[in-house]
C-alpha cells in the first residue's frame, strides 16, 4: 500500500511525535521512509560575515539538520525500518517536499503540524501547500 514514506522533521514537538507515529506505520506496512529536513537559507550578509568567520554558521545548521535526521535514523532502527536521509536548503520547503515526494516515488508524504511548542510553526504552512499541490496522500501529525 505505502511502500515509501517521506516524512519532513524540523525538530518540534509535532515533528518528533509524527516521527515515531511515521515509524510505527512503515514498520507495520514494511516500507522505506525518507526523512528529509528543509533549512532556510541565510541572507546573503549572512553568509558573508559566516564565511568570513570560517562557516561557523553554516556548520552549526547542518550539524542541527544531520542531528534531527540522525534522531529519525535512530527511531526508525528502533522499530525495524530502513531510513534514507537528506537536508537541503530551500525557501520554499512545500516546494522541496513534492518535488522530493515525486523524485522517490513516494506514496504518502508525513509532516508534522501546528505543535504546542510552536505556536506559529513553520511546517503548518507547508502541510497546506503540500496537501494542495503534492499528487500524494499527506498526513499531518499533529
Amino acid at each position: 500500500m505505502f511502500e515509501r514514506i517521506l516524512i519532513l522533521v524540523d525538530g518540534s514537538a509535532a515533528s518528533d511525535r509524527a516521527v515515531h507515529v511515521c515509524m510505527d506505520a512503515a514498520a507495520a506496512l514494511g516500507s522505506h521512509v525518507y526523512a528529509l529536513n528543509v533549512i532556510s537559507p541565510l541572507p546573503s550578509v549572512n553568509l558573508l560575515a559566516d564565511y568570513l568567520e570560517g562557516n561557523v554558521c553554516f556548520t552549526r545548521v547542518t550539524s542541527h539538520a544531520r542531528a534531527l535526521l540522525d534522531a529519525a535514523k535512530q527511531a526508525g532502527k528502533a522499530a525495524g525500518v530502513d531510513v534514507s536521509t537528506e537536508y537541503t536548503f530551500d525557501r520554499r520547503p512545500d516546494t522541496v517536499v513534492v518535488a522530493r515526494a515525486n523524485a522517490h516515488g513516494c506514496d504518502m508524504v508525513v509532516v508534522p503540524g501546528r505543535g504546542k511548542d510552536h505556536p506559529r510553526a513553520f511546517l503548518h504552512d507547508v502541510a497546506r501547500n503540500v496537501l494542495m499541490n503534492g499528487e500524494v496522500p499527506v498526513l499531518v501529525c499533529p
